[in-house]
């Protein structure tokens, strides 16, 4: 470590980092710290220097600076020893907190690899991490180890400033990093990367039909959830998110059919405080969206539709029992967890004149301005709930997952004036992945086909589609 670039890194990195999403706000501040007594000294500082973070690496931002670190990265596939380990601030490194040995920048770090679900050894075939600040190029190596303890192979930090080096020997088991000459201000570690390293993700995927999968196949009859495996938390978990995560721990819950009250009684049950991921699609069954829209394609269009009615709840309603369920959810489980509400796609996409699996043109309007107030309804609900967890003093960490594509027309749907409410304006919108497209695209669900169950549930496109989305979310809330 050179205590010159330490103290200038102190005056140009105290800096706040902010993620945000459209209801919840965290900040991480980089905290500077003196060098410690016996510290080299150099009449020519550098610059702190730009470094990028590999997605999924340990960061040691995940505790508290100052906390001995031994077993606390296991679920992560690694457990720490040698010389007393623990977290500190270095101001030499743009990406402090690291991890440093005992006495402090003076002490071997060892990596033992494990298995995160039973803590028993294993290997890797590839690794990398940040070691540094560098002043005698050569003075620090990463010695590799195989199962045996035998030694795979050394490796340098062969030059001046923070150091990556990347290991490829093959079932790597261990490694140590230590000073074998001398290193004035000493060194850290920081930023490590290998297969597993990510985020341990605990998931309850929770829900109505659209999160259990109808509109995949056949519908089961009564009492079953109709949960399918390509439905979009399954796929986002299996083929969508990539494999730095472990989400064997996976419990579907999605049931077809659910009210917030059948969620509430049936599925929060089942959160528990281990869970850090939970997934849902709710509200749709609570305003008979599904049997709204079916009836119009069978029959003709009810008033219900027209006047944008929650049905026989009011919408004041439909936002409080939808705020109560994400506050439940959340509190049930980990402090750290984050819950992913997903919006309800748009069913039309009134890229032309005419009838759309039945419905006028008016119709398919007011069937997307229905579920654009519901998907608004369960954006100021998240918004809410997270008002009040952090209230209480647990971060809300409930996100809103929009998945409608097109775009959103303010006042584009007018209440018939013969209507309770005539005259009134509301959002909807219209899509290139709605039903009757004409982009030349797979629509997102499916429009009045036999069995009458799977219509206006989503597609595989659609299911995907959702995959996708949730992914890119989990990857950027729990990197």
């Amino acid at each position: 470590m050179h205590a010159v670039p330490r103290l200038m890194a102190a005056a140009i990195l105290a800096t706040i980092v902010t993620t945000s999403t459209h209801f919840a706000a965290s900040a991480s501040t980089v905290q500077s710290e003196s060098p410690p007594e016996g510290s080299s000294s150099s009449t020519e500082a550098a610059p702190a220097e730009a470094i990028t973070v590999p997605t999924g690496a340990i960061t040691f931002s995940e505790f508290s600076v100052n906390t001995p670190i031994t077993g606390q990265y296991r679920s992560r596939g690694i457990q720490f020893s040698g010389d007393s380990p623990y977290i500190t601030t270095d101001t030499s490194n743009p990406t402090s907190p690291v991890l440093s040995g005992s006495p402090r920048f003076h002490g071997e770090i060892r990596g033992t690899f494990v298995n995160p679900d039973t803590g028993q050894p294993r290997t890797v075939n590839s690794f990398t991490l940040d070691v540094g600040y560098i002043d005698t190029p050569g003075s620090v190596k990463v010695i590799v180890y195989d199962t045996s303890g035998r030694r795979l192979g050394t490796l340098s930090a062969d030059r001046v400033g923070i150091v990556r080096i990347t290991s490829n020997f093959a079932r790597s088991a261990s490694f140590l990093v230590k000073a074998l000459s001398d290193e004035p201000a000493g060194f850290a570690i920081d930023n490590l990367l290998f297969p597993g390293s990510g985020r341990r993700l605990r998931w309850i995927a929770m829900g109505d039909s659209y999160s259990a999968g109808v509109g995949l196949g056949s519908v089961q009859p009564w009492p079953g959830c109709d949960q399918d495996p390509y439905a979009y938390a399954p796929r986002a978990r299996r083929d969508a998110l990539p494999a730095r995560y472990n989400t064997r721990d996976f419990t579907f819950t999605a049931c077809s059919g659910d009210k917030t009250r059948d969620l509430t009684r049936d599925q929060l049950s089942q959160v528990r405080s281990r869970h850090n991921v939970a997934t849902m699609t709710i509200g749709g069954n609570d305003i008979d969206f599904a049997g709204t829209v079916i009836d119009c394609g069978v029959f003709s269009c009810g008033d219900d539709l027209l006047r944008l009615s929650a049905g026989r709840i009011t919408w004041d309603t439909v936002f409080t029992r939808l705020r109560d369920v994400y506050v439940t959810a959340r509190r049930s489980m980990a402090r750290d967890g984050h819950l992913y509400v997903l919006s309800y796609p748009i069913p039309f996409a009134r890229q032309r004149e005419g009838r759309c699996a039945g419905l006028t043109n008016n119709e398919q309007n007011a069937a997307n301005a229905l579920v654009t107030r519901l998907d608004d309804t369960i954006y100021r609900a998240v918004s809410a709930a997270n008002t009040q967890l952090s209230s209480t003093g647990l971060a809300g960490n409930v996100h809103f997952v929009d998945w409608r594509t097109g775009s959103r027309v303010e006042r584009g749907y007018t209440i018939p004036r013969r209507l309770p409410g005539g005259g009134q304006q509301f959002a909807t919108y219209t899509s290139p992945d709605g039903l009757c497209n004409t982009s030349g695209n797979r629509p997102f669900i499916h429009g009045y086909e036999i069995p009458l169950l799977n219509a206006f549930h989503p597609t595989s496109r659609g299911y995907w589609h959702g995959a996708v989305v949730l992914s890119n979310a989990i990857q950027r809330f729990q990197p």
